[in-house]
């Protein structure tokens, strides 16, 4: 079937000036042919588009991006302003990407205007995907978070930034020297 498909769109770029038929005959053999069949059979007719562009002529217009235009993505933790205390330093970033169909593979996560080069863990229901980070050891102080959706390289959709502050004890901690 599809040699036949060939055949047919081959006739019509080779016969652009008339209708092409296609037929099968009572022996079950099919014909293809820019005049109509003198005995009388089921006929599908094929006529050329009014307008047809040369083939060697590109596109007019660029491709449609092919992404979703309502994708949503939303920072769920850590809260802005929020205050964490963690002493080794850990911290878990929490988002939720909407709908569950969006390409996750393009997830980013920005700390402090950085791309974090770590996967998050996925969750996934009928609506929406969970994304979370582990991250660690990050240094105490302020820190800014959020989370952008790619495709192609440009962001389709990001969350709001969220600035948290991380205390982490000194006392603690065998790699940095006691005041």
């Amino acid at each position: 079937m599809r040699w036949l498909t060939i055949i047919v769109l081959s006739l019509t770029v080779t016969c652009q000036a008339g209708t092409v038929y296609q037929w099968q005959d009572q022996n079950g053999q099919w014909h293809i042919s820019d005049q109509p069949p003198n005995a009388p059979h089921q006929v599908r007719h094929y006529a050329p588009s009014p307008v047809s562009p040369p083939l060697t002529q590109p596109p007019q217009t660029p491709p449609t991006p092919t992404h979703q235009s309502n994708v949503t993505i939303t920072l769920v933790h850590p809260s802005d302003g929020a205050t964490l205390r963690s002493n080794p330093g850990k911290v878990s970033v929490k988002a939720i990407l909407a709908p569950a169909a969006s390409p996750s593979d393009h997830v980013q996560l920005v700390m402090d205007g950085q791309p974090v080069q770590a996967h998050p863990e996925q969750t996934r229901s009928a609506s929406q995907l969970t994304l979370q980070w582990h991250l660690g050891p990050v240094d105490r102080g302020t820190h800014r978070f959020k989370v952008r959706v790619l495709e192609n390289g440009k962001i389709i959709a990001s969350s709001s930034e969220h600035q948290v502050y991380l205390h982490r004890a000194h006392v603690n901690q065998p790699h940095r020297a006691h005041d």
